[in-house]
């Protein structure tokens, strides 16, 4: 049995094995009487029960009580240990340990929370180790180095420094910009849109939500390549209502969270050249690659799915050696220097099912 990876994102917490990215399940648990529903299945039921949606769990983890009234006394934690059960549970291959390469924002207290975490859920860890830092491994001939990503409620740059080895030296993020934030804001662009050309409002009933919030991701997939896409919606009458959702207003809509983005990576970047690292997640957004490669002096390097957790597997040797509670935040490098990425877009996400 070999070791699987485990990357914290609550966008999506990948597991994988050898060179296969196995889950992606997001950060949600809804509470209820019988228990946690977790995952996928809770983001599925989100607006349908909305007062009994938690999706902050990952990013604030702690042995803090749960803010809202649920049935039985809960923490943050608890949430937390279902959602890596669950996931645990659900694995294709048997493993004898784990390794979890987690965001650069965790503090040390969340880092021991997370290994008590997973003994409690029979998880054995066997590594922690920095999630920016384990996606590269291909050295960038000349330029500094930083890594973006995207979780429900911030975004995540890194700086990381080139030398014999790749070290991370310093994290930094901001809660301004999120995916459930920009998630609502073309939600309302969509339904705005709806009402404007058919009175239909998909808001009104938490079933034509729920579904919107289902099938966003497949329509931002479509606006990646194309300046449009058809849109269609079922009315609890039966009819089906139509529009047709044109990229120029989707990327317009989140401009804002855009040019914040664009600030986290110029208030951090070097005045030299530098390369970004952009998360799948990122890639995924309409016109966020292409504003970000409008700053000066910037080469976009898209990374694929899975790329934290197959990344820490390249060095599951290394980082399985030493005392399990310690953060590797410095790697060697496991390929020659490498001067451009391929290119192309990121190959399609492996989601839970």
């Amino acid at each position: 049995m070999g070791l699987i990876a485990i990357a914290l994102n609550d966008a999506g917490v990948e597991l994988a094995s050898g060179d296969t990215l196995l889950l992606e399940s997001p950060g949600f648990a809804i509470v209820e009487e019988g228990g946690f529903l977790v995952g996928a299945p809770a983001r599925r039921h989100s607006k349908l029960k909305p007062r009994l949606v938690h999706n902050l769990f990952w990013d604030g983890l702690s042995t803090e009580t749960l803010a809202r009234p649920v049935p039985q006394a809960a923490m943050v934690a608890d949430l937390a240990a279902a959602h890596l059960a669950h996931m645990w549970d659900r694995r294709p291959v048997d493993a004898e340990g784990a390794i979890f390469a987690v965001p650069g924002t965790y503090s040390e207290q969340q880092l021991g929370l997370l290994l008590g975490i997973a003994e409690e859920c029979g998880v054995p860890a066997r590594g922690l180790v920095d999630a920016a830092l384990a996606c590269c491994h291909q050295p960038f001939t000349g330029n500094p180095l930083l890594h973006l990503d995207l979780h429900l409620h911030r975004v995540v740059l890194t700086v990381l420094e080139q030398g014999t080895r790749l070290h991370r030296t310093a994290a930094t993020s901001s809660e301004a910009v999120g995916l459930v934030s920009l998630y609502e804001t073309w939600i309302n662009l969509v339904a705005a849109q709806f009402v404007r050309e058919s009175r239909f409002d998909p808001l009104h009933r938490g079933e034509t939500e729920q579904e919107m919030h289902d099938r966003l991701a497949d329509w931002l997939n479509n606006l990646l390549e194309q300046s449009s896409t058809l849109v269609e919606m079922r009315a609890g009458d039966g009819r089906v209502h139509a529009i047709e959702l044109a990229r120029d207003g989707v990327v317009a809509a989140a401009g804002d969270a855009y040019e914040c983005i664009a600030r986290l990576v110029t208030d951090v970047r070097p005045r030299s050249p530098f390369s970004l690292l952009l998360s799948h997640r990122l890639c995924a957004l309409p016109g966020c690659a292409q504003r970000l490669a409008r700053l000066t002096d910037v080469q976009i390097v898209p990374l694929p799915p899975g790329a934290a957790a197959l990344g820490a597997l390249r060095h599951a040797a290394h980082l399985s050696s030493g005392p399990p509670n310690t953060l590797t935040l410095s790697l060697p490098w496991r390929a020659k220097p490498e001067l451009r990425p391929p290119p192309g877009p990121p190959p399609a996400r492996v989601n839970e099912t």
